[in-house]
């Protein structure tokens, strides 16, 4: 986790960073942030048939 918050640290004062080693951990934080918020979806097989209508 240091390297993470050295590099964050470092792109935040405008040193010279990993661009693309940077981008992969908050495209990861992001995907995971939302993934967490995000509604659970429930499925459930009523029947094994359909009945016509």
């Amino acid at each position: 986790m240091r390297p993470v918050h050295d590099a964050l640290a470092r792109a935040a004062a405008g040193q010279p960073t990993a661009q693309g080693a940077l981008h992969l951990v908050v495209a990861a934080e992001v995907w995971l942030r939302q993934l967490a918020a995000a509604p659970t979806t429930w499925w459930e097989e009523a029947s094994a048939h359909v009945a016509a209508a």
